[in-house]
C-alpha cells in the first residue's frame, strides 16, 4: 500500500460486508497521505465496511507540534478522494508521540496498535 502504514480496524459486526471496496479505498488514502506525509501512520476504524458508511480515519505523524495549516496540508487531499467516491473521510490528525504517550490506555488505542 505505497509504504504508508495502514492498520485497518473493523467492528466484529461489519468485518466481512464490502472488503474489496473498502481495500481500494485505504490504497487510494494511503496514497494520497504519502504524498504530503511519507512517515504517517493511518489507522481506519469505526464501521466503514457498511457501503452506506463513512470512512474514520486518524493518521498519526511525526514531530513536536501540530498547526491547524500542517493538519489541513495533510488532510487536503482526502478531499478529492470524498468527491470522486462519493464516500465522507472523517480523519484527525494527532502527533505520534501523544497518541504513545497518553497516560492511559484506551481499548481503541490498544487495537490500534501494530
Amino acid at each position: 500500500m505505497h509504504n504508508v502504514p495502514f492498520r485497518v480496524i473493523f467492528s466484529k459486526r461489519n468485518q466481512n460486508k464490502n472488503q474489496h471496496e473498502t481495500h481500494q479505498y485505504c490504497q487510494r488514502i494511503s496514497y494520497a497521505i504519502k504524498q504530503v506525509s511519507p512517515t504517517a501512520k493511518a489507522v481506519l476504524y469505526g464501521s466503514e465496511a457498511r457501503q452506506d458508511s463513512d470512512i474514520d480515519l486518524l493518521v498519526l505523524i511525526d514531530g513536536d507540534s501540530l498547526s491547524i495549516k500542517e493538519e489541513e496540508r495533510i488532510i487536503a487531499p482526502l478531499y478529492d478522494i470524498e468527491i470522486e467516491t462519493g464516500v465522507a473521510i472523517n480523519a484527525r490528525v494527532m502527533l505520534k508521540k501523544f497518541w504513545e504517550n497518553l497516560p492511559f490506555k484506551t481499548p481503541f488505542q490498544l487495537q490500534s496498535r501494530s
